[in-house]
């Protein structure tokens, strides 16, 4: 499974990959909760191999969150497509 975060210019600012379906639920549970913030004031915390990744909701919020099996499922132009 994996996360990508994709800028407004269609280009992947962040790839994350996860080794197993609870990594990938925790990760993507905090990733929810920071989008529905209205404070800005939460996080996501990716831990891999003993190095964490912080993604402030703001940075969150200023990207398209695609979750996929693999990398190549999710055409960036279909998903700008059905949100305009």
């Amino acid at each position: 499974m994996q996360i990508r975060f994709i800028n407004i210019n269609k280009e992947t600012v962040k790839y994350l990959e996860f080794e197993n379906n609870d990594e990938y639920i925790k990760f993507y549970s905090q990733v929810l909760i920071a989008l529905a913030d209205s404070t800005n004031s939460q996080v996501a915390i990716y831990q891999r191999d003993g190095d964490n990744q912080i993604f402030p909701a703001l940075f969150l919020k200023n990207c398209y969150v695609i979750a996929s099996e693999a990398k190549s499922d999710v055409d960036v132009n279909e998903i700008d497509a059905e949100w305009n």
